[in-house]
């Protein structure tokens, strides 16, 4: 198990991909905290909320709730849903390593 670490500089594109192979789930990050799906080739610091702080950096880790995760980009001004590979969404209330696909 992996962390996956999250900074302005890292690519859409680069975290979806790594938290697709570390959990098996479908990370759709928002540009800002509209509902339109952010362009994959942008950094997360060009699709945040313009008007929101600038967010610290901090670490995905398995032990981690699903709500806290999308709290954490928020403060980051990102929006972010966490998919089932069936479709539908992931409950708020459970960690990201018992909801692991693999």
């Amino acid at each position: 198990m992996a962390n996956i670490s999250i900074n302005g500089r890292k690519k859409v594109s680069t975290l979806k991909r790594e938290f697709k192979k570390e959990y098996g789930l479908t990370l759709d990050i928002k540009k800002g905290k509209s509902n339109h799906s952010a362009d994959s080739h942008k950094t997360l610091s060009e699709v945040r909320d313009s008007n929101a702080p600038a967010g610290s950096s901090f670490s995905i880790r398995a032990n981690m709730k699903v709500g806290n995760l999308e709290k954490k980009f928020k403060s980051m001004g990102i929006k972010i849903n966490i998919k089932k590979p069936r479709g539908g969404f992931v409950s708020n209330d459970v960690t990201l390593g018992s909801v692991r696909t693999k």
